[in-house]
């Protein structure tokens, strides 16, 4: 619908470009742009970006940011443009929440545990589910829910505490294995395996629930966005579903079982790792505004196993 340029060094700059989007891109609004300006770079640690959670110069930025877009974008517009898509989002989902009640999702949240979009969590809840927060790093046990998602995050760092919270991997590895639905993306997926490595070789016991093994690197093994379609019905998907997402990870996968199933492909690569019904693991966070089927299914499988309780 509408594009925002990036690092403009004079009005000048922006109208070359602004004439060469519209001259491709007849359909597509320029909001505007945000000037070069080195009061917006954001810190960086070895693997990206610090969490906003960490960051101590986060209101000065936001008030700064805010200044430039107020004087180089059409804000009006921009909101104009969102609060069409979302209504239609809405509605989509409104007509999921008819069939879906009193779900509730558990959220792995914590230091380790803190990449998502923002946009999957409001889906989830405006198609009627509840989110549950959980720590992986602190918990003794998973709250009651009727399925589990973990994104990214650094749990590279916290190798040591998470592999010596038995008592939760033990309480996770367990519901699981009954049929919780569980969904991890990146981070999420490292937590799954077998066992991770960490930079200087050392290896901590993570969930077993994928029969793999992990080992960080210091080269970026992959980056960028990215299209899949599913090979195969997963707990996301159904056959010839497609959704988009991105990826960025160091870490990658050194050792994993033939056995486990690859449900879904892109760029010619197999993705999308499951070893069991109820488990879908992945290096792409996926967008699920790209596919709201994807909300569809994942809470429709999270209602069989609420019913299969009994609850």
């Amino acid at each position: 619908k509408g594009v925002i340029i990036n690092n403009i060094s004079s009005p000048h700059h922006f109208e070359l470009l602004k004439k060469a989007i519209k001259d491709k891109m007849s359909d597509l609004i320029v909001l505007g742009y945000l000037p070069k300006n080195q009061d917006l770079e954001l810190p960086e640690r070895h693997l990206g970006l610090v969490p906003v959670s960490e960051s101590s110069e986060l209101k000065a930025y936001s008030q700064k940011l805010v200044e430039l877009m107020e004087k180089y974008i059409d804000i009006e517009q921009v909101i104009e443009i969102s609060q069409v898509e979302s209504e239609n989002l809405l509605k989509n989902n409104l007509a999921i929440k008819s069939t879906i009640k009193n779900i509730k999702i558990g959220l792995a949240s914590d230091q380790a545990f803190n990449f998502y979009y923002q946009i999957n969590l409001d889906l989830l809840k405006a198609a009627g589910a509840k989110i549950v927060e959980f720590s992986p790093l602190t918990d003794s046990r998973l709250p009651e829910v009727d399925a589990v998602y973990l994104g990214g995050g650094f749990p590279e760092s916290f190798l040591q505490e998470l592999a010596a919270n038995r008592e939760f991997k033990s309480d996770f590895k367990e519901k699981v294995k009954q049929g919780l639905p569980a969904y991890a993306e990146c981070g999420g997926l490292m937590y799954f395996c077998r066992q991770v490595k960490d930079f200087e070789g050392k290896e901590f016991q993570m969930l077993d629930l994928l029969p793999a093994e992990i080992e960080m690197t210091s080269k970026l093994q992959e980056m960028g966005y990215r299209e899949v379609e599913a090979s195969a019905d997963n707990l996301l998907f159904k056959k010839g579903e497609k959704a988009r997402g991105h990826v960025f990870h160091y870490s990658r996968i050194s050792k994993i079982d033939q056995k486990v199933k690859r449900s879904y492909n892109y760029r010619k690569k197999e993705e999308g790792y499951s070893s069991l019904d109820n488990i879908l693991a992945s290096y792409i966070h996926l967008h699920f505004a790209s596919n709201l089927q994807i909300v569809k299914n994942y809470l429709e499988k999270a209602l069989i196993y609420k019913k299969s309780r009994g609850a």
